[in-house]
């Protein structure tokens, strides 16, 4: 009951401001005023997913980006299954950690995403600049 409640607050959350979102690190600070529901909890909140973290915060222009890195990320990913299957399995395990778990603005996410995409980017460059 909870966790939906996070999921749902975030959707009133982009609901009331679509483009923009919030505003980034807004969602603890917000949580009270779009939450259907009185939690017997305290202190500060997050959405308890990456994904509702970033369209409750920076909306549908920061989702937008959002998914167009993480397509950027699965699909050098599968390219490469077949020489570095690690790196899609990688990718399929953290994708569906962040589905539950708020760390959109924490550094590892970002990390991942960039050293998951560097072996496609150097499968495309010429041979001569890796010698």
């Amino acid at each position: 009951e909870s966790r939906m409640n996070y999921y749902v607050t975030g959707l009133y959350m982009l609901l009331n401001s679509p483009v923009w979102g919030q505003g980034f690190g807004r969602y603890p600070y917000e949580f009270e005023r779009f939450s259907p529901l009185i939690l017997h909890e305290w202190g500060l909140r997050t959405a308890h997913s990456s994904w509702v973290l970033v369209f409750s915060e920076t909306g549908l222009v920061g989702l937008l980006l959002f998914a167009c890195i993480n397509y950027s990320v699965v699909s050098s990913s599968w390219r490469l299954r077949r020489t570095s299957p690690n790196l899609l399995l990688s990718y399929t395990g953290y994708s569906l950690t962040i589905i539950f778990l708020s760390h959109t603005w924490l550094m590892f996410p970002w990390i991942l995403f960039s050293l998951l995409d560097i072996p496609h980017t150097f499968s495309q460059a010429p041979n001569d600049l890796l010698s």
